[in-house]
């Protein structure tokens, strides 16, 4: 679910402020036709602005979907009783609306400016009797902003020589990946973190990038961005991806990213002994990822190769090193350990485009290894309330007497797709994922310590109806 990926506190909106953005979005998109008629009527730089419009090209565009589906196996962890965290035919559903507006470019210049509402129902805790975990019952709104860049290049604008860009963008780096993969920027390492979003599998990046395409099939992306979604904040990082795709049968890929390699407070990036938990440990946020992805498609090589559609029978595959560095472990400490395996840090995925003959326009199949015996939580790191401590370090499970061990490496998703028209998109998708449900208590801290399907026997469905303009 694409509200997800943007869960700053205070991101929901009361009424006021709601209309207060309407209003504000109204006027940005009547302004520029409106303050033209006015020049053209008052006679005042008619021919000039025309030309101007002309040339730069301000195309509207926009996305709208209903959302629906189903955990029909699953567990909320951080329930008040663990029977009452059962999660069988559990209902999700949200609609979104997606607009914004696009310049051609000019002299090289382009400008994009986009923004998303979401209507969502956040999941209602269990209560014990006395109060504790009651939740709101009604729906919740949400706007954040999808796409804010100013930008140039130079040369081909599908693939410039020259491209750099400033802003606030959505980044994608492996096309074939469906729900697993684009690790480089959608997973934690320490602690290890990875929550998947339906039909969403990349991430909005807040920062500088440049992209280069120095010869036919290379494309090189450096990128200086920062942190907007885990606590402690607004730390840089610097990040490298290569790609190559010159070949019709085969594609790789290589990227690294120094994660919070320009800390804004050193102090909450790699917290003092004394502050840690446990006391004397030295443990940081921030860490050294590395990826490496490859794709083969063995359609060049069939002599009937017109009876596929474009993405049948790829193979694909990613593997990400997530966190270069080992932490000592304390064996006695009950809920956080260490990490001393970078093969417990290594997520690996597989991927297959089944033959769709063009009826759909995808049909994926995904397997993903991810050997972590610690929660995919970041329930432990906020040093919020209590005195608590600052724990980048791996949060144990069992905190709540819901599960006292992870239920098997092996995550999987079936993804179909069928584009009708050109503008309307039917999606659905069966997986056993690291969907991770969001509370009405804003804010990744609030949310479940755990997967919802961390069992092997627990599985979802979601699907989805999206009609855009463009």
């Amino acid at each position: 679910m694409r509200y997800q990926r943007f869960n700053a506190t205070g991101a929901d909106m009361t009424l006021w402020s709601k209309r207060g953005v309407i209003a504000w979005l109204a006027a940005g998109v009547l302004l520029f036709p409106a303050s033209s008629a006015r020049a053209q009527e008052e006679g005042v730089g008619e021919a000039e602005s025309d030309n101007v419009f002309e040339e730069i090209g301000i195309r509207p565009f926009g996305m709208g979907s209903y959302e629906f589906g189903q955990i029909v196996h699953g567990q909320y962890a951080h329930a008040v009783y663990p029977e009452k965290g059962k999660l069988d035919h559990y209902w999700m559903q949200q609609g979104l609306l997606q607009l914004g507006l696009t310049t051609e470019r000019f002299y090289g210049l382009r400008v994009v400016l986009a923004a998303e509402g979401a209507l969502y129902f956040p999941y209602t805790l269990p209560s014990d009797g006395s109060g504790f975990g009651y939740e709101l019952l009604g729906p919740r709104f949400r706007f954040y902003p999808h796409h804010s860049e100013g930008s140039f290049s130079i040369g081909d604008s599908d693939a410039p020589p020259l491209y750099v860009g400033v802003g606030f963008f959505p980044f994608k780096y492996n096309p074939d990946a469906r729900n697993f993969g684009d690790y480089l920027f959608r997973v934690n390492p320490y602690p290890q973190y990875f929550p998947t979003h339906f039909d969403s599998p990349y991430q909005r990046l807040l920062g500088l990038r440049i992209n280069s395409n120095p010869f036919s099939g290379l494309k090189l992306d450096g990128m200086l961005t920062s942190e907007v979604y885990l606590w402690p904040l607004r730390d840089f990082s610097l990040s490298f991806l290569a790609n190559y795709d010159g070949l019709k049968f085969i594609e790789a890929g290589i990227g690294a990213i120094g994660y919070r390699l320009f800390p804004v407070d050193e102090r909450l990036t790699t917290p003092p002994p004394e502050e840690q938990e446990p006391a004397g440990t030295d443990f940081s946020f921030a860490g050294t990822k590395v990826i490496l992805r490859a794709a083969f498609d063995p359609k060049e090589f069939l002599p009937f190769k017109h009876i596929f559609g474009k993405n049948d029978l790829r193979f694909y595959s990613e593997v990400c090193l997530n966190g270069l560095k080992n932490y000592p472990v304390d064996s006695s400490n009950t809920n956080y350990p260490g990490y001393d395996s970078l093969y417990k840090r290594t997520l690996i995925l597989l991927g297959l485009n089944l033959p769709a003959f063009t009826f759909l326009d995808v049909v994926s199949i995904e397997f993903e290894y991810w050997p972590n015996d610690f929660a995919n939580s970041y329930w432990g790191a906020y040093p919020i309330g209590g005195g608590y401590k600052q724990n980048p370090n791996p949060w144990r499970y069992g905190s709540r007497g819901t599960h006292t061990e992870p239920y098997g490496p092996w995550h999987w998703s079936v993804y179909m797709k069928k584009t009708v028209f050109n503008h309307f998109k039917f999606i659905l998708q069966f997986s056993r994922d690291h969907t991770i449900l969001e509370t009405s208590l804003t804010g990744t801290s609030n949310g479940d310590p755990q997967e919802a399907m961390d069992g092997l026997g627990n599985w979802m469905w979601m699907s989805k109806i999206e009609f855009d303009i463009k």
